[in-house]
């Protein structure tokens, strides 16, 4: 398959995979957006897990879970006497002091456990509780895949989903972002099965004489709940390593090229992210685990990520576009090791934290395989769709109030947390230029290693790094919505010898939605050179000049996709041309074709297949000169 081809394809799945998320939501807040305020800091919790072939087909778990912990230092002065935690359908059976043994009376209405401990906890002291429970098959959340009538091929998977506020459904718990702790987890399964969860391995899996065997984890950074999870299944196992972590890939039985072909760049992506980041790894060991029919394709988790087979492929030629899984899933997921597993949002509306950040890497890291120009195409493309679902006026920022449930964040305007927000980065970068750009984000991620942030524990981070003021940045591209719309003219006087723009924002604005205040660069060519003219628009409508030696021949707006923004740009059809044959970047050339398409200009066809042969030339330009052609000499 061509690269052009390939592209296309590609393109074709993100852009039906973003039509399935794309019903704008406007509905009351929900309760859980916000985290409370937690009385007590938990430090530690042991959980043991078991299993049996009766009860994976009956789907269900049986658990035993300990949580040590200590009062808060804001909680005051007052010894703590309750301890409550999340718990969503479960049946409890016992709840005991972990340290005595003393069982502690406690009150459970199905959705929070009151627990009352045997004494009142100092604030200089710790205490440890334990909760015996099971838990049921539920939807998305504990998952339990087996074969059937239709399906006898099938193999038996369990799997959980912890985020956003799931952990609840399949372990007692503080299931908050807002708190973070570190584990012990054993699972106990039947054989031929495996237990995998978060953290590394301990030792060897411990083999029962009643055919059951136990495998344990040990999670030494401390994590929020979001990140648990456990994946249950007849796995064979690839290792390998980087940097002296381990790496492994459990997958099912005879998938194991789809597998070291899908999987092959984690070590490329593990010391990319790395270097970007000028932060370490978190965790003592990544993990792949292949679990079949996952309800979101796949999930990250501390030390380990959750991907369906159905996502991976043989090779480029396979049945499902490598770039899907490589980046949508194997990259993204990555990411959240840093934007989750080192630094969280300690509210599920500030979700754009994790989400934007995951998908700017993700995006960046396309590059490392299409080259530079990669970036600002998909930019450029990405801005259409968030422009259609993100009208000023009429949409929420990147920190909703009106969502019907914790899950709504990450469908709401069509995913906007993911890529508005890997949008909002990128202008961010732009305007503070590479080397500060990522200084900050390395200093973001040291000073609030193990913590919960805000939005404006990032603002602030970004400006004590920098020394910017970027509350207006901040104000405008996170918390109010919208997206800019230009409508750009151009004219020339030539007995002044200057060009005059004309610049309208197009979206709503009044009152309550006030004229952005942007960035933008315009680009003219003259005597066969570019040059760049940067203006800042503070109004609805405003006029620059330029004063230029020559009339120029060819003019374009954001070549280099720094602004997010829908431009709709007046000029003759012979600056069209030019910038399509002779444009500053790639985006400038690939936007020119597409507009001489749109204006089936048979005049181009020369111009269009010079492009589409033009070896220099990214792909993206050329996919853009093939399609051009197709429809202007369709017997090209």
């Amino acid at each position: 398959m061509s690269r052009v081809s390939l592209y296309c394809v590609v393109y074709a799945g993100l852009m039906v995979s973003l039509a399935g998320c794309a019903t704008p939501h406007r509905i009351a807040s929900h309760p859980d957006l916000d985290s409370p305020s937690p009385a007590l800091r938990f430090l530690h919790m042991d959980l043991t897990l078991r299993l049996s072939e009766a009860d994976i087909a009956a789907g269900r778990l049986h658990g035993s879970v300990t949580h040590r912990f200590r009062p808060m230092p804001s909680a005051g002065d007052a010894p703590i006497e309750r301890v409550t935690l999340d718990a969503v359908d479960l049946d409890i059976h016992r709840v005991i002091d972990a340290d005595s043994g003393t069982a502690l009376p406690y009150r459970y209405d199905g959705r929070k456990l009151r627990i009352s401990l045997a004494r009142p906890l100092a604030v200089d002291a710790a205490a440890a509780i334990r909760v015996d429970y099971s838990a049921h098959e539920h939807d998305d959340i504990l998952t339990f895949v087996r074969p059937d009538d239709d399906h006898p091929d099938r193999p038996t998977v369990v799997y959980t989903m912890s985020e956003a506020l799931k952990a609840r459904y399949w372990a007692p718990c503080w299931d908050w972002p807002n708190v973070r702790w570190t584990s012990d987890i054993s699972i106990t399964v039947p054989r031929p099965y495996a237990g995998v969860s978060v953290g590394a391995p301990v030792g060897a899996p411990t083999e029962h004489a009643d055919g059951t065997r136990t495998f344990r984890w040990r999670l030494t950074t401390p994590i929020d709940p979001h990140l648990l999870g456990i994946a249950i299944g007849e796995f064979d196992v690839i290792e390998s390593s980087w940097r002296g972590v381990p790496i492994r890939a459990y997958i099912q039985p005879a998938a194991e090229r789809e597998a070291r072909w899908s999987f092959r760049r984690t070590r490329d992506i593990l010391e990319y992210y790395t270097t970007l980041l000028r932060t370490e790894y978190p965790f003592r060991q990544f993990a792949h685990v292949m679990v079949q029919d996952h309800f979101h394709g796949g999930m990250e988790h501390a030390g380990f990520n959750m991907i369906a087979p159905s996502l991976l492929t043989t090779g480029p030629r396979g049945h499902v576009p490598d770039e899907r899984a490589q980046y949508n899933y194997v990259a993204h997921m990555l990411a959240h090791a840093w934007f989750a597993g080192i630094t969280s949002y300690a509210n599920v509306r500030e979700a754009w934290l994790n989400e934007s950040f995951a998908t700017y890497l993700h995006e960046l890291w396309r590059t490392q395989t299409h080259g530079d120009e990669m970036l600002p195409h998909r930019l450029n493309r990405l801005a259409r769709m968030i422009a259609r679902f993100d009208n000023a006026g009429d949409s929420q920022g990147m920190i909703p109030r009106r969502l019907a449930a914790p899950d709504e964040i990450y469908r709401y305007d069509a995913g906007k947390i993911y890529w508005k927000g890997a949008w909002t980065l990128h202008m961010l970068r732009s305007e503070l230029g590479d080397d500060l750009f990522w200084r900050c984000v390395a200093a973001y991620l040291a000073h609030f290693r193990g913590r919960a942030v805000t939005t404006e524990d990032l603002r602030a981070s970004f400006e004590k790094t920098s020394g910017r003021d970027l509350r207006r940045f901040f104000d405008q591209w996170v918390r109010r919505g919208g997206t800019p719309r230009l409508s750009v003219a151009l004219a020339w006087d030539d007995r002044r010898r200057v060009a005059t723009i004309h610049v309208e924002q197009t979206q709503r604005v009044d009152a309550a939605n006030p004229p952005f205040e942007l960035p933008i660069e315009l680009w003219f060519r003259s005597g066969g050179q570019w040059t760049r003219r940067s203006l800042r628009m503070t109004a609805a409508e405003q006029t620059f000049e330029a004063a230029l030696h020559d009339e120029p021949d060819g003019f374009c707006v954001d070549p280099r996709a720094t602004l997010l923004a829908l431009v709709e740009v007046s000029k003759p059809l012979a600056m069209w041309r030019v910038q399509a044959e002779h444009g500053p970047t790639a985006l400038a050339r690939e936007r020119a074709l597409n507009h001489l398409r749109r204006e089936k200009d048979t005049d181009a066809v020369d111009i269009c297949r010079r492009a589409a042969r033009e070896s220099g030339l990214h792909f993206t330009a050329r996919a853009a000169a093939v399609a051009a052609l197709a429809e202007l000499a369709p017997q090209d």
